[in-house]
């Protein structure tokens, strides 16, 4: 079976980044096919010297044309899409044995590329983002019912990268009943009603987890700002942890209104005032009226969905953290992050230092923000690591 699959025979040197360990394989690396493979199918890519140098998904109308699942020669066939799900699964419920909500499956760094798996509490999540995946979508539905046994499964593959495989949005219910939320607890003892189909991405952001605990024993007595609050995790957060005053910002309504609500069920509503608005006119709006805080988070969605972005990315997020540089009480702190994989993490410091000169402050690392554990980073494929940020304290 395996000899039989199509070939993919790359250019001379054109071997070079998967020998690192990157998985994708671009169109213009591509000398010639073998086999006439069709969008979806599996293919052996081979270097230029005829050696196998792994198992892919081909689809020749993208710019990836193929993504790598395995350094062998191994089709995606129900049997590994089943055992990768489930050594995925196995590898967080080691890593968080308390907790009801991570990510199950990311893509290219579990071995299936395109394919999103989140647990929030009893739900789980599907997003597929490749054809290779849709053409696969009941043996990964069969995965993920099995492994994971959830009381229901939800469909949420409306991501815009869908439309570079010439994919239609889609979201549907797959197994059992979703109401229009979930209830969980994230961190555990602070419940959050998370939209489902209404809300952004899977629902929730997992990727912060790990950063948010760094406020637990940071904010207590104080001031607090969160700017792109969504439905308020790290406001509620806050106030549980202490904060004195918390003030989230979002440009969505129905985002503010959810945020409201996840306060008021944490019994922190009093201290939480959140504010609907454009989180650039509403930064300037605080700096002219002077109004200082002592923590303030920068979680901005991705400025630069492509390379040519980047440059106008940065100046977007050195404006946001100028006015929050100015506006944070001299020992506050700033925990300001990226989530886009075309800004680099030096492009991103850097960009920190002209803002911190511009802004007339001084500050020093106090911690790095990372994407959390459930969202491994694959050692040779640097966009897995998408997320990047720094807790910073103003000394000056």
């Amino acid at each position: 079976m395996s000899q039989a699959l199509p070939a993919v025979h790359l250019r001379p040197k054109a071997h070079t980044r998967l020998a690192r360990g990157h998985r994708w394989v671009f169109s213009n690396e591509i000398e010639r096919t073998e086999g006439d493979p069709a969008p979806g199918d599996d293919v052996r890519v081979l270097d230029g010297a005829g050696k196998t140098r792994g198992t892919g998904t081909y689809n020749p109308h993208t710019l990836i044309a193929v993504r790598l699942h395995s350094r062998g020669v191994e089709p995606l066939d129900e049997e590994l899409i089943q055992r990768r799900v489930s050594q995925a699964v196995e590898r967080r419920r080691i890593l968080f044995p308390d907790r009801t909500c991570w990510r199950a499956v990311f893509s290219e760094a579990d071995g299936l590329p395109g394919l999103i798996v989140d647990r929030l509490g009893d739900v789980s999540v599907i997003q597929i983002l490749t054809l290779a995946m849709e053409s696969r979508r009941l043996a990964i539905v069969r995965a993920v019912e099995e492994v994971l046994t959830s009381r229901a499964i939800l469909e949420k593959s409306d991501s815009p990268l869908r439309e570079l495989e010439s994919l239609p949005p889609r979201i549907e219910v797959l197994r059992g009943e979703v109401g229009e939320t979930v209830r969980i607890e994230d961190p555990p003892g602070i419940p959050l009603e998370v939209p489902l189909a209404g809300g952004q991405k899977t629902g929730l952001f997992l990727d912060h987890h790990e950063n948010r605990l760094l406020l637990r024993g940071r904010v207590e007595g104080k001031r607090v700002l969160d700017v792109f609050c969504y439905i308020g995790q790290w406001s509620c957060c806050a106030a549980a942890w202490g904060a004195t005053s918390v003030l989230g910002i979002d440009a969505s309504g129905e985002a503010i209104a959810r945020a409201r609500a996840n306060a008021a069920l944490g019994g922190v509503g009093e201290r939480c005032q959140f504010l609907q608005g454009d989180a650039f006119d509403e930064l300037r709006a605080l700096e002219r009226g002077k109004t200082p805080f002592d923590v303030i988070i920068l979680d901005p969605p991705a400025f630069a969905k492509s390379r040519r972005q980047v440059r106008d990315a940065l100046r977007g997020y050195k404006e946001i953290n100028v006015r929050a540089m100015r506006l944070l009480a001299r020992g506050g702190l700033l925990a300001t992050a990226c989530c886009s994989h075309h800004v680099g993490e030096g492009d991103f410091r850097e960009m920190l230092i002209k803002a911190a000169r511009n802004a007339g402050r001084e500050f020093a690392v106090e911690a790095p923000l990372r994407q959390s554990s459930d969202h491994p980073v694959l050692l040779g494929h640097p966009e897995t690591a998408y997320l990047k940020g720094t807790l910073l304290r103003r000394t000056h």
